[in-house]
């Protein structure tokens, strides 16, 4: 144990500008990377045992597709930050194009890549790859990562969500 009392840093890092807003990156470390992967396992778990209308390993399929269209919505299409203080710097950039600052190929990206293309490799095995399920599984989780490829940063297809 450390004797020494805890203090409270008050002022801003060297070379830190405490007026000038940021985006969103730096928000998803390790540990809230962790959580999002056991939510997502257990709302794919929760969801699959409690859709009794189809059967568990299409639920698997159901809980996957709500979970690349909530994704979707959330990193993809809303722009701005959640954030009052940013002034309406950031309003033109999606989440995704706000996270880690705009590079590419960081490891947050490449896990939240990878959560989506794990839990199809997942429904579509349970599924026996039957033809319409593996269909809707597979046009969902293209689109998502599509949307989350470097080429895409920044590009607005066809002008949808582009904006004024």
């Amino acid at each position: 144990m450390d004797p020494r009392p805890l203090r409270l840093r008050l002022r801003p890092r060297h070379g830190v500008d405490a007026r000038q807003p940021r985006p969103l990156r730096g928000q998803l470390h390790a540990s809230r990377t962790r959580v999002h992967t056991g939510c997502v396992f257990t709302v794919q778990q929760t969801g699959s045992v409690c859709i009794d209308v189809v059967g568990q390993s299409s639920a698997k399929v159901v809980v996957g597709t709500g979970l690349c269209i909530i994704t979707y919505h959330f990193f993809h299409w809303k722009k701005g930050t959640p954030f009052a203080d940013d002034q309406g710097m950031y309003n033109t950039l999606t989440w995704w194009e706000q996270m880690d600052s705009g590079k590419q190929l960081t490891r947050n990206r490449k896990f939240l890549t990878a959560v989506p293309v794990v839990l199809y490799l997942i429904a579509s095995h349970t599924t026996d790859y039957q033809h319409p399920m593996l269909f809707l599984n597979t046009l969902a989780v293209t689109v998502l990562v599509v949307a989350k490829l470097p080429n895409m940063h920044k590009v607005r297809i066809f002008g949808i969500n582009a904006g004024s």
